[in-house]
């Protein structure tokens, strides 16, 4: 095969390999309008807790979300379950150890379109210092410019060696996260 063949073979198989990356769009997180909550079980109480400080960083292929990426990162010390006392608790090394480990992120590996409206997402999830692979469910509708990804998911705390204990009131191990995000198009 020719050199100039070579070069024309390559160069096809290249803009083939682009196209995809070329739909993705960027999107940004509108914090006004999105929520990350959590909800932990223990013998005397069933607390609703959130994050109100984190960002997602967005390339989203409306044609083939399965080229799409996702990056979500939280800030651990903005946790609030609307008690000080157990906020302060919770950003402690008893828990979430916030000094030590600040932010928690999310990163999206894989997308399947299961429906219109529905995909799992495979991503890695990075808490506390330990990265697990999860899976996520997640709703999704696409408006003009905008995305809404909605859905709830169960994690184990002590996968991610939070496992504080108490004989008083035991805390279940599932923690359910239900998250909403409203995803803004800000370019190419």
């Amino acid at each position: 095969m020719n050199l100039t063949r070579k070069i024309g073979w390559g160069l096809l198989v290249f803009s083939i390999f682009s196209l995809g990356v070329l739909r993705a769009e960027n999107y940004q997180l509108d914090p006004r309008q999105s929520r990350l909550e959590f909800k932990a079980s223990s013998r005397f109480s069933k607390p609703l807790g959130q994050f109100h400080r984190f960002d997602v960083k967005a390339d989203i292929d409306s044609a083939h979300l399965e080229n799409s990426q996702l990056t979500v990162t939280i800030d651990i010390d903005s946790i609030d379950t609307g008690i000080k006392k157990r906020d302060r608790h919770l950003r402690s090394p008893d828990f979430f150890d916030a000094e030590r480990f600040p932010q928690a992120t999310l990163m999206v590996k894989s997308i399947h379109k299961q429906d219109e409206k529905n995909t799992l997402a495979t991503a890695d999830l990075t808490l506390h210092g330990i990265t697990k692979s999860i899976t996520l469910p997640v709703q999704t509708e696409e408006m003009e410019g905008h995305w809404r990804l909605f859905g709830e998911t169960v994690i184990s705390r002590n996968d991610f060696s939070i496992n504080y204990k108490s004989a008083l009131n035991p805390i279940a191990d599932e923690v359910r996260i239900f998250y909403s995000l409203l995803l803004i198009k800000t370019g190419p």
